[in-house]
């Protein structure tokens, strides 16, 4: 759309100049020469910014990746058939596009006669944005409002990952099930954390096999003995089974009272919090809440002081000593713990299941949790003479996203580094101008990011929840995803409409009018037109904004906001006096023809 009112407005321009059935082919010539120029320049930035875009990695992860090469394509081809196509038709076809006899051209004249004339507003406000007071006062108060939102960005932004919340619609009656189903239900245990403890072989201490050990396994069975779990020496009769430590370390003891050590940190280090975790949320070899109910634990669940315990460590796998184990225990085991060992029996899955949403705003703190205290923290155990660190990595819906949002705040500076300096090289090629690459940072990044602010002040901080309006009330923050997502397309639309003014002052300092002249000649030539663009863009995202899912609404308005903020503040108040008070630093290091035109 936007191309399209570029050339077609252009060509009324050069058609009012050349009239006649001989000047309809100088005016499509001069309107594919001129147009055509912020056409490719504009598109080729659009590409370029879906083109970096599709560097982040985890982009397919969301089925993203296969979108943006539909939308750089896309945009290409775009640029491409409004280069050739449209002015191809238009020499083909001059009576259906030059100016003619219209059975409604009256009514139309009767029309817009009545309404003040569009060019006689953009020079009202082009004179009164050039010069005086005004022209200083207007921008610095713009920019002081943006000061704020741009605050939030960086300072309060605190991104959701509530990937459920993000992507349902409270609309529907399925969604009201699932709500009332999370509340009598724990979720937990369909999307657990999973956490891999592997132990690591650190080096040997002492050799293969002393006394020490035994007499612990001794002990250890003497113990649960004393609690009731046998009759007699039960470990006793498991001793001369073969044992072998180095291929399936993580049955020996050793490794359960570590195992048991993480389980009781993960139980401290969240208790009181919004992601507390309680014993019976854990589940793993060493650690069977769901035995308790026997009464062989007493009041906690780590296995290893049990005569259970010196089955499974007394093995080589885990399938064989289950069969031996009394059925009155093993109805209590979950099946799931009998492929919880790994082939090398080196590694054990252990299971946390809370009783929150794995999506939820608690979920993220105990991600934060397992993070910054649990994994980090040095665990180690000697078995067998050998010293062991125990090495606990952990994997859930929540990490994945995390894991994700990480990654793409590592890949975005190395994105801009590539993306930012071809831009500006791009551009000072094209016009011979050095200052216009930092013009377009004032006037085209900052708005994007003032945008951001927007939302985040709405969607997060829920400023306008007194208002009562659905589509405005807090949701929980944007998603993660959401600014790198919509980026590239914010970035391309403000190109467009800054080039497209730009290229005007260009064209008419050129043909020799005065700077200020060249500014207010181009703002009410293009005034028209980047309105009329930017208002039907503005429409047509409001509707998405509309949407019943949250991350259609974000994403609605935050390409409703930005257009909206673009055209009707950067492009009519900001670009202007940046264009007005640069004189001499817009064309710079180029020499401009001297100034003999004047317009008023």
């Amino acid at each position: 759309v936007d191309y399209a009112l570029f050339f077609w407005s252009r060509f009324n321009d050069e058609r009012d100049k050349n009239p006649g059935p001989e000047g309809y082919r100088t005016a499509l010539v001069a309107s594919l020469h001129r147009s055509g120029t912020v056409i490719i320049i504009s598109n080729c930035f659009v590409t370029l910014a879906y083109g970096c875009t599709m560097l982040l990695p985890y982009l397919n992860v969301w089925a993203y990746l296969g979108l943006y090469i539909q939308a750089m394509g896309g945009c290409a081809s775009a640029g491409f058939y409004s280069v050739t196509l449209t002015p191809a038709v238009a020499a083909l076809f001059p009576r259906f596009f030059d100016h003619g006899t219209d059975p409604g051209e009256s009514v139309q004249k009767a029309l817009w006669s009545r309404l003040p004339k569009p060019q006689n507003i953009w020079l009202c406000w082009a004179r009164i944005i050039t010069k005086g007071p005004m022209m200083f006062f207007i921008p610095l108060l713009a920019y002081a409002c943006m000061v704020p939102f741009v605050s939030l960005v960086f300072w309060h932004f605190k991104p959701s990952f509530d990937s459920e919340r993000q992507g349902s619609r409270d609309d529907l009656i399925e969604q009201k099930a699932l709500a009332r189903f999370e509340e009598r239900f724990n979720l937990g245990q369909l999307y657990p954390v999973t956490l891999v403890l592997e132990a690591e072989p650190q080096g040997p201490v002492r050799g293969p096999m002393v006394p020490a050990d035994t007499n612990s396994m001794l002990q250890t069975g003497w113990s649960a003995s004393r609690a009731g779990w046998s009759s007699g020496p039960a470990p006793l009769a498991f001793i001369g089974q073969s044992i072998d430590y180095n291929t399936n370390v993580a049955l020996a003891l050793e490794f359960g009272n570590a195992t048991c050590q993480l389980a009781h940190d993960i139980l401290r280090q969240t208790r009181g919090k919004d992601c507390e975790v309680k014993s019976n949320d854990m589940l793993g070899l060493w650690w069977m809440p769901t035995l308790n109910d026997t009464g062989g634990l007493g009041d906690h669940s780590c296995t290893v002081s049990n005569p259970a315990a010196i089955v499974v460590s007394g093995f080589r796998g885990v399938r064989d000593p289950l069969k031996h184990i009394p059925p009155d225990m093993k109805k209590h085991m979950p099946t799931m713990l009998q492929e919880s060992l790994s082939h090398d029996g080196k590694r054990l899955l252990f299971k946390v299941m809370p009783a929150f949403r794995p999506t939820s705003p608690e979920a993220f703190s105990l991600d934060r949790v397992l993070r910054d205290q649990i994994l980090k923290e040095p665990r180690g155990f000697i078995s067998n003479g050998q010293r062991y660190n125990l090495k606990v990595q952990h994997t859930s819906s929540m990490q994945v996203q995390v894991d994700a949002s990480l990654g793409l705040g590592q890949a975005v500076p190395k994105v801009l580094g590539i993306f930012a300096p071809l831009t500006a090289i791009a551009i000072g090629i094209s016009f011979a101008s050095a200052f216009l690459a930092i013009k377009l940072a004032l006037t085209v990044i900052v708005p994007i990011i003032t945008t951001y602010g927007m939302a985040i002040a709405v969607y997060q901080l829920g400023w306008l929840d007194r208002l009562g309006i659905e589509m405005l009330s807090e949701t929980g923050g944007l998603d993660f995803r959401m600014m790198v997502l919509t980026a590239g397309i914010l970035f391309g639309f403000a190109m467009d409409y800054d080039l497209f003014l730009f290229v005007r002052v260009y064209e008419h300092r050129l043909e020799g009018y005065d700077n200020l002249s060249a500014v207010k000649r181009a703002l009410v030539e293009t005034g028209p037109v980047i309105t009329t663009a930017g208002t039907m863009m503005v429409v047509s995202f409001f509707f998405i904004m509309c949407s019943h899912t949250v991350f259609l609404r974000t994403m609605g308005f935050i390409f409703t906001v930005g257009v909206l903020f673009d055209v009707y503040v950067v492009r009519t108040m900001i670009a202007p006096v940046f264009l007005s008070i640069a004189e001499n630093l817009n064309y710079w290091p180029r020499k401009m023809p001297p100034a003999v035109k004047k317009w008023e």
